[in-house]
């Protein structure tokens, strides 16, 4: 811009004041997950409730953060299961257990499960993390496997596939609503 253009300018915009009460600010809004809020307000009340009713770690089997997760009830089609363990199905919903405790995460499954169930989506998956350099490795995992097998409601889980998390993460099959 030469000088006489910025005088043009100047002298053109002696009047203009700025806006004072019309600002809008914009936020990048987080894409909805299922029971979000919820869950997380359930984890900060699970942070002060005591261990009572956790499985003592010598009971659950111990995984290593590279093996892989695989479960089925009996009675299962195997072509649903197989298109589950290869990541054909549609994802309908996500829970991530990263930076939970033993406490939180057991809490947080059963509402994501519970929550899943009532509205109608049978396939999720749970992302728990691979564990690895950690003091107890792939503990949340171990434990996630532990669960999951409880559940009656979980009639399949499987590892996923490298494009949704690899071994750090779990496929899901629920059973139908009631």
């Amino acid at each position: 811009m030469d000088k006489d253009d910025l005088i043009s300018f100047k002298h053109q915009m002696n009047d203009v004041k700025p806006l004072q009460a019309n600002r809008v600010y914009l936020r990048k809004q987080k894409d909805k997950i299922l029971g979000m809020d919820a869950r997380r307000i359930s984890a900060q009340k699970a942070a002060s409730i005591s261990a009572h009713g956790l499985e003592p770690e010598e009971s659950i089997d111990q995984v290593k953060p590279r093996d892989i997760l695989s479960y089925k009830q009996k009675g299962l089609d195997e072509r649903v299961f197989k298109k589950l363990c290869q990541g054909k199905l549609p994802i309908d919903s996500k829970l991530d257990l990263h930076h939970m405790n033993v406490m939180q995460a057991r809490l947080q499954l059963s509402t994501f499960i519970s929550e899943c169930v009532l509205n109608r989506m049978r396939v999720a998956i749970v992302i728990h993390g691979h564990g690895e350099g950690r003091e107890r490795p792939a503990l949340l995992k171990s434990y996630t496997n532990y669960w999951l097998k409880k559940i009656d409601l979980v009639l399949a889980f499987h590892s996923a596939q490298l494009k949704h998390g690899g071994v750090g993460a779990t496929y899901l099959l629920l059973a139908k609503s009631r």
